[in-house]
């Protein structure tokens, strides 16, 4: 099949949205996840599906709904 996002993956490469160019099979940044696997900033490898979260304000294990929530944190 074409490469219809043109991000040089094909669905048979593994391209789980081959609309997106965003979203492809190949791991960039080498974490070990791949957009197609919840990676959602494959550019940064300490960002991933559960991935350690930091005081940072970014959503480091990807989860989408919280950013820096820790457990037993209190200010």
């Amino acid at each position: 099949p074409a490469d219809l996002d043109a991000d040089g993956y094909s669905t048979c490469d593994g391209d789980c949205d081959d609309n997106d160019p965003l979203v492809e099979s190949a791991d960039l940044d080498i974490d070990g996840f791949s957009t197609c696997q919840g990676d959602c900033n494959d550019f940064d490898a300490t960002i991933h599906d559960g991935a350690f979260e930091v005081c940072d304000f970014i959503d480091s294990d990807c989860d989408g709904s919280l950013v820096d929530e820790f457990p037993n944190f209190a200010i």
